[in-house]
């Protein structure tokens, strides 16, 4: 039987325009259940720099009803102060939590080097952007369709529902799927519910999987879907007031695909994605 996964780092994606509180709570949070340090990683927007410096830009500020130009010295402050802010909340939130806090500034274009920050141990943390206005100004979107990284990524709506409740996971190949949703339910000390396949393999292979991967079956509730996609998965998450949701990352045309933004804003509650290939050493 192999141990619980141990994480390294947390990071989080900070951008000004959606940085919120409960995020970062909630990022600090799962650090502190994992015994991982916290990594904010602020997403400075250098596109806007350039064009004002550029080009001349205006903004309507409803305080005095007029039109103004934006100085690029005073934006390029203004992102300063930003990011300052934005380090003394991780900071603040991690030493109440007794959690390591790491902080470091990106260029928005360095999207990969954002993936390439997060090893298969970390966990990256994106927030769900519920407008067209906030989707461009985050990494939502990117994170969402990318499948170059190993590392485990949460992406978390706007606002929790359910702060209890059962650990959910979707296994459909490997272990990787499993194991880390058996450490999160392990680490939140809640019941966890297990997905499969219907066609997938016995129950007895089934429980063993669930015993290599650190849980005892008895307090794992399995369940079979006869048929997996996005539609078939919320309908099973119906009567459910799950805690967590795990689903095995996979590009969108892949058999068993679960769109993990659609579960996100349908469930209001933090969904992880798991590369099904990632090595977790033991």
């Amino acid at each position: 039987m192999r141990s619980m996964l141990r994480f390294r780092k947390i990071i989080l994606g900070l951008h000004p325009a959606t940085i919120n509180r409960e995020a970062v709570e909630l990022a600090a949070e799962l650090a502190d259940l994992l015994g991982a340090a916290l990594q904010g990683v602020f997403i400075e927007d250098e596109s806007l720099k350039e064009l004002a410096a550029a080009s001349p830009i205006r903004e309507f500020r409803l305080s005095s009803r007029e039109w103004r130009t934006v100085d690029a010295n005073r934006l390029a402050e203004e992102l300063e102060l930003a990011a300052r802010s934005a380090k003394r909340l991780l900071e603040d939130i991690a030493l109440e939590r007794g959690v390591k806090s790491i902080f470091e500034v990106l260029a928005r274009e360095s999207v990969a080097e954002f993936l390439r920050l997060a090893q298969p141990r970390d966990i990256l943390v994106v927030t769900k952007a519920d407008n067209p206005q906030e989707r461009l100004a985050s990494l939502a979107s990117q994170l969402e369709a990318s499948s170059e990284s190993l590392s485990t990524t949460i992406l978390l709506p706007k606002r929790v529902m359910r702060r209890k409740g059962p650990v959910v996971g979707l296994a459909l190949s490997g272990d990787s799927t499993l194991r880390v949703t058996a450490s999160i339910a392990h680490a939140v000390g809640e019941r966890l519910l297990l997905f499969f396949p219907a066609e997938g393999p016995d129950d007895e292979t089934l429980v063993e999987a669930v015993r290599a991967a650190g849980v005892q079956p008895s307090i794992a509730e399995l369940r079979r879907l006869p048929k997996i996609d996005t539609q078939s998965f919320l309908a099973a998450l119906q009567p459910l007031e799950e805690r967590v949701i795990v689903l095995p990352r996979l590009r969108g045309d892949a058999a068993g695909y679960v769109d993990p933004a659609r579960v996100v804003s349908r469930r209001s509650v933090p969904v992880m994605i798991v590369d099904p290939q990632a090595g977790f050493e033991s």
